[in-house]
Parts: C-alpha cells; structure tokens; sequence
C-alpha cells in the first residue's frame, strides 16, 4: 500500500463521519402544536431514516475507524517502519481498542473468549439520532438550545444532528459513541503523525 492510498482511507473515514451528521438545523422538522393555553414542540431528528438506515451509518463510521489499523501495518511493513504499528496504535487508546472490538462483533457476531482489544467485551446499542451540542471545556462556557413557538431551534455551543448510541462494556458502564469515535480518531491522527503523515 502506497501512501496516497491510506491517505485516502483516511480522507474516507472523515466522509463516513461527515455523512452520519449535519449541521444545517434548519433542516430539522418541527411539529408546532398551539392551544390557548401551550404551546407544544416536537421534533423529529430521524431525518426520514428507517433504524436499519441509521444503524447501517452508525456501523459505517466504526468500520471506517477501525479499518485503520491494517491499513496502516501494511503501508509500516512496505515502508521500513515496524509492521505492528497500526497494533501498537490500538493498544495505546482504549476507545480506539474498543472502536476495533466492536467492528469485530459486528463482523463475527461475538467478541474472543478474552472480550476483544480492550477485554471489555463491549456492544453498541441504544443507536438514534439526535441533536448533540457541544462547547470548549473550560471555565464560563455554555452550551444550550433555545425551541421557538416556530419549531426553529437555536442553539449556543457547537450543534449538530448525528448518530447517539451507547457502548456498553460488560462491567456495565455505557460510553457514549461521539466521545469513543472521538478519541480513537485522535489516537490515528497521533500515530499517524508519528510517520510524518499529514491528516
């Protein structure tokens, strides 16, 4: 593997992402309910999509993320660098452990006797969409929404509607998705740049 080519499997992995989200909240439809005494406002973040349909994006992005991991052993191995570096990179982060056990599963539909990557023998569930907002974690920052009698949403902090879903770990705590795909995203780009490839 040349590097122009796992430079595209990483240019891939950001679209997989890109598509599971979108920004434009003007796209979210309200069903605005009015009585003399309330005002109701639903919204519906599904977009129209079955839950195979978000499952199946959900899914696209955990493959795209752990897919990495050959990739970059066989571009390591073809380039004088060690051949277990894409190894070596989902050892050193859990949730990118934990993003590769999952792909796992969901290829072979179950983990190794010994739970996997991570040995947490996790599983994906609770998968939707939703409205995430997020902002800097630092002293004074807020983030919030504000639903008008319109059904229009403002939101302060960084919005978007993406895919929500939980990754239970078999000693029962629950990860949020965002935040594992998150971090195993970054653990690529640290190894990454450890090779002098530029993502």
């Amino acid at each position: 593997m040349d590097t122009s080519q796992l430079i595209a499997k990483i240019e891939r992995l950001r679209a997989s992402i890109g598509a599971a989200e979108d920004r434009d909240l003007s796209r979210v439809k309200a069903t605005v309910t009015q009585t003399p005494s309330l005002i109701s406002v639903r919204h519906d973040f599904s977009g129209g999509l079955t839950q195979a349909q978000i499952d199946n994006m959900a899914w696209g992005v955990i493959r795209a993320i752990a897919d990495l991991k050959d990739h970059l052993n066989r571009w390591a191995a073809a380039n004088g660098h060690p051949r277990n570096a894409g190894d070596v990179a989902v050892q050193s982060c859990v949730e990118l452990a934990l993003v590769v056990d999952l792909a796992n599963f969901d290829k072979h539909g179950a983990h190794d006797r010994n739970g996997g990557q991570s040995s947490l023998f996790p599983e994906l569930r609770n998968l939707r969409r939703g409205l995430r907002i997020t902002t800097a974690a630092v002293p004074g920052a807020v983030a919030g929404m504000q639903l008008l009698p319109t059904g229009e949403i403002r939101t302060v902090g960084d919005a978007a509607v993406t895919i929500l879903g939980d990754v239970c770990l078999r000693d029962g705590r629950r990860i949020e998705i965002g935040y594992v795909q998150q971090r195993a995203i970054e653990a690529w780009e640290k190894a990454f740049g450890q090779f002098g490839l530029a993502v």
